[in-house]
């Protein structure tokens, strides 16, 4: 709440002289007192710019959860894997979110918005971790997958980019469409790989990430941003595929 907020809405509404504080519509109690005056003069000397919830956000949804581990016994009787000293151990991690509700009251006035779907609010998400491993050997496989979503909204919040074309003489409706951005992201799909080799005070890793060198997904390129494009993330690198190693040792 900001201090040009809380002076803007201190009033005092005539009701048994009690004041109310009325914002975006809606009662929240009375801001007045966070006004400071001099008891004197009673002039305003200071204002307590406080945070105050004014809106209200419902979620709901579904998470999953399932961890496997075992040793693959059976391929002790199957060629190559039986010279093998010890068994191949196999473990595997599954995340998964489901969403089925996601509004928000960002003003508080009763008016909620369904962000279901929209962009940074997928319906669903997979996570899925797979782990091989022997002896000091591993190797690890991630797969990643967020539903799409999309969306609308002006761009620069709507202040920015309109009044520079219209100032240039573009006609308003037009300006106004011309400055949405439509921010549609396709179903995303990453995966990732590793290799591992542990010793007893140190281990080396060496993979690709986003394997399938998946492109980052831009924004329309649209005017006040030299029609770059944003990125989106949602675990996308700028570079697309990109390998790595590292070593770590302990001491």
């Amino acid at each position: 709440m900001t201090a040009g907020t809380i002076l803007a809405a201190c009033f005092n509404d005539g009701t048994n002289g009690t004041p109310a504080t009325v914002v975006n519509g809606v009662a929240v109690g009375d801001l007045c007192e966070f006004q400071t005056r001099d008891p004197d003069t009673g002039l305003l000397t200071a204002v307590n710019e406080t945070s105050f919830n004014l809106g209200s956000l419902t979620s709901r949804g579904i998470d999953f959860n399932a961890e496997f581990r075992a040793d693959l016994d059976f391929l002790n009787s199957v060629p190559v894997f039986n010279r093998l000293e010890q068994p191949l151990n196999f473990s595997a991690i599954y995340r998964s979110t489901f969403q089925l509700e996601n509004d928000e009251d960002i003003t508080g006035n009763g008016i909620f918005n369904d962000n279901l779907g929209d962009f940074g609010f997928p319906e669903y998400q997979h996570n899925l971790t797979a782990t091989l491993s022997y002896d000091r050997f591993g190797f690890n496989y991630r797969w990643f997958f967020s539903k799409a979503t999309g969306d609308q909204a002006p761009f620069g919040g709507g202040n920015v980019c309109a009044p520079a074309l219209i100032a240039e003489g573009v006609d308003p409706v037009d300006a106004a469409a011309r400055c949405t951005e439509f921010l549609d992201l396709p179903n995303v799909t990453l995966h990732d790989i590793t290799f591992s080799y542990r010793a007893d005070d140190w281990a080396v890793r060496a993979g690709v990430r986003n394997l399938a060198d998946t492109v980052p997904v831009r924004d329309s390129g649209i005017p006040s941003d030299g029609n770059t494009g944003t990125p989106f993330g949602l675990g996308f690198d700028l570079n697309g595929r990109n390998f790595f190693v590292n070593v770590t040792k302990s001491f």
